[in-house]
């Protein structure tokens, strides 16, 4: 459904932020994109859904097909258009609008007043608690509550492909849980192919069926992600686990140093 072919961005003419990145999403599949912060993930769904030009950035290097087309350089609002939809990190909510109203933001591209009332109530199926709440302006509702809601909101859009950039950032455990389940729910459901960045390996891994690992951005390591979970350099680098099996702790694995060929 997508692939991003061998391309580097650039901000403000000068910062080089991707150098040669390439990835595909299989239709009706999680992929998911690893990376610590700074690795260029956010950078990387940016560059897809065409929001690169609001942070002065541009694909200078190569191309970004969906569907077989070229869409690098084309408008955020005809990339929605043509079936892809970006869950921004942080949530960013409308705070001042209610939770329907928010939800019919999302649905700004249709015309089809029937369906989305009956997407309304799809959504509030997957999220009961914000069914509880559809007439509470948004900004207060608590952060387990807004991630909901603008992954609810993205729903409306009916993606073809959906990008969550870091859906559990901020988020209690208990409530982290709760929307992996509610992710590999929809992609089930509602066969919507997702791309996923996320910082949390050991839950992407789990709900992706394909791994791409980021650093400095580039890719460094790629593959169906039961053998990623089983990789030596993910257990370490990743999942915090050493060799024998044992947890490491986040100051030894602070200073760990990459091996050599995770760089070639």
């Amino acid at each position: 459904m997508l692939t991003v072919n061998n391309i580097e961005v650039v901000y403000n003419d000068v910062i080089l932020v991707l150098k040669g990145l390439s990835l595909r999403c299989e239709e009706g599949k999680i992929t998911t994109l690893l990376g610590a912060n700074g690795a260029g993930k956010s950078t990387t769904l940016k560059a897809i859904s065409g929001l690169l030009k609001s942070e002065e950035g541009e694909v200078t290097k190569g191309t970004i097909e969906f569907m077989g087309e070229k869409i690098n350089g084309m408008d955020p609002e005809k990339i929605v258009r043509k079936g892809i939809f970006q869950v921004m990190e942080g949530r960013r909510v409308f705070e001042d609008l209610d939770i329907v109203e928010n939800l019919r933001c999302g649905a700004y591209t249709r015309n089809d007043r029937a369906g989305v009332k009956r997407d309304i109530d799809l959504v509030f199926d997957y999220f009961p608690i914000l069914k509880e709440r559809r007439n509470q302006l948004s900004g207060y509702l608590s952060g387990g509550e807004q991630q909901m809601l603008a992954i609810g909101r993205a729903l409306m859009a009916r993606p073809k492909l959906l990008l969550l950039d870091e859906p559990s950032l901020g988020l209690a455990p208990l409530l982290v849980q709760e929307i992996f389940r509610i992710i590999a729910k929809i992609n089930e459901e509602e066969k919507t192919t997702i791309l996923l960045v996320e910082q949390n390996a050991s839950l992407a891994l789990q709900v992706a069926s394909y791994g791409y690992i980021m650093e400095m951005g580039k890719v460094v390591l790629d593959g169906p992600c039961e053998k990623l979970r089983e990789n030596q350099d993910v257990k370490e680098f990743y999942l915090g686990i050493g060799e024998s099996g044992s947890k490491r702790s986040f100051k030894n694995a602070k200073h760990y140093k990459r091996r050599k060929r995770w760089l070639s």
